[in-house]
């Protein structure tokens, strides 16, 4: 959101995230704010100006992208401002929460690196809908993202969703920041186990351990191992059954081929293709 500051108050520049949505023609946004950054002096650059800076970056929006722009703006730090200066969270989701009905926004989102407890979270969220709801604001999205700490991140999202927010953001694979984020291919089959269907899937995605499974090498270049959960060899055999499968102990583990090989042929291919046209043009 603020690309520039200078003496603690952010400058009104466009980011260059906007000024490359305009020349690709991305027209669905999500503006991310920092509401507890130490470069920042709140007491210059104070809440009323914070909340008409931010709107004058959603008027640029559908003033340059489009009227019917989607628009998400995120809490970057929104555990931190929780801890220390709840009362800037407050004031921007109030704010945001009231603006007329022709100027609303898609919704809020927040994020979490992995640190804070889940009942903390939950807490959290429940407070942030509160004030969303108590604004009128019920139609506006509440989305979540966490990243992977203490291991619990799955179990974070679902909390989340349970105490007010109406989903999550997330990548298809787990690479994010420090030791990675949630991951869409785990949250969904979870999130339908556990009977959270009152919540609407924002994303349809393949549904099946195979295609997951080609997620995951179209992420990383690599199969994945065996005892991944979800989508690996053995997440397969518990959901068919061990009984209709060998098991893998038993047996050579597929998945070894190394899926550069294809590529390193043609490299090859290619390099030799090179060398004899070479060759042809000296002889002539």
């Amino acid at each position: 959101m603020w690309e520039k500051v200078e003496e603690g108050v952010p400058q009104p520049d466009i980011p260059v995230g906007l000024i490359k949505c305009k020349q690709f023609g991305i027209m669905n946004v999500v503006m991310e704010m920092d509401l507890n950054l130490p470069q920042i002096d709140y007491e210059l650059f104070t809440m009323d100006k914070l909340c008409g800076f931010v709107r004058d970056k959603f008027a640029w929006i559908r003033d340059n992208l489009s009227r019917d722009s989607m628009i998400i703006c995120n809490m970057r730090d929104f555990s931190s401002t929780m801890r220390n200066h709840p009362e800037r969270v407050w004031e921007v989701v109030h704010y945001v929460a009231r603006l007329p009905s022709s100027e609303q926004i898609t919704g809020m989102a927040y994020e979490d690196m992995g640190k804070s407890q889940m009942q903390e979270l939950a807490s959290w969220t429940r407070a942030v809908r509160k004030e969303m709801d108590r604004c009128g604001w019920k139609k506006g999205h509440l989305l979540f993202h966490v990243h992977e700490y203490w291991g619990v991140a799955q179990a974070t999202n679902l909390e989340c969703l349970a105490n007010g927010a109406t989903g999550i953001w997330a990548g298809l694979c787990e690479e994010g920041g420090g030791s990675g984020a949630r991951r869409l291919h785990h949250h969904n089959p979870q999130h339908d186990t556990t009977g959270q269907h009152h919540h609407p899937a924002a994303v349809q995605l393949p549904v099946s351990s195979g295609s997951r499974h080609q997620r995951h090498q179209d992420n990383y270049r690599w199969y994945a191992q065996p005892k991944q959960p979800v989508y690996g060899e053995r997440a397969l055999q518990m959901q068919l059954g061990y009984a209709l499968l060998e098991n893998p102990l038993d047996k050579k583990m597929v998945c070894r081929k190394d899926p550069l090989e294809d590529a390193k042929k043609n490299e090859k291919k290619e390099t030799k293709e090179k060398e004899k046209e070479k060759e042809t043009k000296e002889k002539e």
